[in-house]
């Protein structure tokens, strides 16, 4: 029998049928399936190498209950895997014997029979061949296609094709005056009813159009009328904030331009009955602008704003700079939060979003106690991203949380780079120690030394001296006191007179 060792196993890495299996005429009755079920079980001998099932002496690779491999596959019905393993086993493909164990069987996979080779054809020698004739075929079917779709192209399919066309001519150059594509229309649409246009002759009819001047010159008067009209508007609006409401007159010092009295004039109703009221202050407003560093086109749209939200029916007025500097800093918030997220999602894309968020939350939090801090941590957002791309994820969610915090912990970074990735160093380490057995600390009970009468002691002491080994049963703190007061009542007997 020609069985596998496992030396073979290493030549193909991928899941094939041999020529042999399929075209040698000693296999023409084995069912494609059956092909197939061995084709897999070529491919898993190297699993079952690894797992050990190999015959020590021959070098044969086996397996065992094969039919419960190709189950856990879900390739085909559990009931027909039986059938295509007899097969196999039928065209010696497949071969069993018992084992050691007793009711274990192995099962070897069989090379297929090589020899005598009957090829039913030849791809090899036939390929420059039959290429030829594959590019022939094409060939002449693309221009076949092509002929065959120039005849049918009724009037409906010309008219949509110009159309479209036209469609994109008159979006790419932004015409927007009726008369002018209307008679473009007419021009390249209307008069080629069975003719197919190109870009070239609708760019030629358009010229054509603009050189008679009649249309393009009357689109253009039209234009210059309505731009007249709102520059004149927009003069006699300026001149009388200017000059009739010297409420709103500046000198050229002033922090206000043409568009803000522009706004004045909007909501002039409203800005006259708050400066009666004495709860509008332009100064102040104008403060405001240079306060939070405001372009005069985010002034602007902030102001409208202000003057459309504040709410003049309520019964105590607020100041109206008051209000306009809360939505200032609503504003001046969210904005910054914003352009936090931006720099957060673009500078930190090494990051699972989960540290994003949890970066972003850091952020926000140490900003207002740690200004200075903040902007260093944010300037070097990209370091971060670096260094933890460095680690090449062996770093753990609870390790980066706690370095990034400590950003927030040392009173000077020299480096962001380098103390970060020290920080990430320090806190693996003291993961990596083992932990110290806690020392047992016993704690000796307190001990209340009761007021000790001396003729308590003297009769024990007298009584111990006909009791043997009475002193060696008490504890170390009776033995102690006992020979104190032993000591005390032998200098009072010598100092008696007997």
């Amino acid at each position: 029998m020609n069985y596998f060792i496992k030396q073979d196993l290493f030549e193909e890495d991928f899941l094939q049928i041999p020529k042999s299996l399929l075209l040698h005429t000693k296999y023409k009755n084995l069912s494609a399936d059956a092909k197939v079920i061995w084709s897999i079980l070529y491919e898993t001998q190297i699993f079952f190498y690894r797992a050990g099932w190999v015959d020590h002496d021959t070098g044969r690779v086996y397996c065992y209950h094969p039919q419960r491999f190709i189950a856990e596959l879900d390739i085909c019905e559990s009931f027909l895997i039986i059938d295509y393993l007899k097969e196999l086993h039928q065209f010696k493909l497949l071969e069993a014997e018992k084992s050691e164990v007793p009711k274990l069987w192995k099962y070897y996979l069989i090379k297929p029979d090589s020899n005598n080779l009957k090829m039913y054809w030849k791809i090899n020698e036939k390929q420059e061949e039959l290429s030829q004739k594959l590019n022939h075929y094409v060939t002449t079917y693309i221009e076949r296609t092509k002929e065959e779709t120039e005849d049918v192209m009724t009037p409906e399919v010309i008219r949509k094709y110009n159309g479209d066309l036209l469609k994109e001519f008159i979006k790419k150059h932004q015409l927007e005056h009726d008369e002018l594509v209307s008679e473009l229309y007419n021009e390249c649409i209307m008069k080629n009813p069975k003719n197919k246009l190109s870009m070239e002759y609708i760019s030629e009819a358009y010229q054509n159009i603009v050189n008679a001047g009649n249309i393009v010159e009357g689109a253009r008067k039209t234009r210059q009328t309505e731009e007249d009209k709102f520059l004149n508007q927009r003069r006699q609006a300026l001149s009388y904030m200017k000059n009739t409401q010297k409420v709103f007159a500046f000198d050229s010092n002033s922090n206000f331009n043409d568009d803000t009295l522009l706004l004045f004039y909007k909501h002039f109703d409203l800005a006259i009955e708050l400066h009666n009221r004495n709860v509008l202050s332009l100064p102040l407003l104008s403060s405001l602008k240079i306060k939070y560093r405001l372009s005069s086109e985010t002034f602007n749209v902030l102001l409208d704003q202000a003057f459309t939200l504040y709410d003049n029916q309520a019964e105590e007025l607020i100041q109206f700079h008051v209000f306009f500097e809360k939505i200032l800093e609503n504003q001046s918030i969210f904005e910054r939060e914003a352009k936090l997220k931006d720099e957060i999602s673009t500078k930190l894309l090494g990051l699972p979003e989960h540290l994003r968020d949890f970066v972003y939350h850091e952020l926000k939090k140490n900003l207002e106690h740690f200004p200075s801090r903040y902007e260093l941590v944010v300037n070097n957002l990209r370091v971060i991203n670096t260094v933890y791309q460095e680690f090449d994820g062996t770093i753990s969610d609870t390790i980066f949380e706690k370095a990034f915090r400590r950003l927030f912990m040392q009173e000077e970074i020299y480096s962001v780079n380098a103390y970060f990735k020290n920080a990430i160093k320090w806190i693996s380490e003291e993961g990596n120690k083992p932990k110290k057995e806690g020392k047992v600390t016993v704690v000796e009970e307190e001990v209340i030394e009761k007021p000790v009468d001396k003729e308590e002691w003297l009769s024990k002491v007298v009584n111990i001296r006909d009791t043997e080994g009475s002193v060696d049963k008490m504890s170390a703190k009776e033995k102690e006191e006992y020979f104190k007061r032993a000591e005390e009542l032998k200098k009072q007997l010598e100092e008696l007179d007997f």
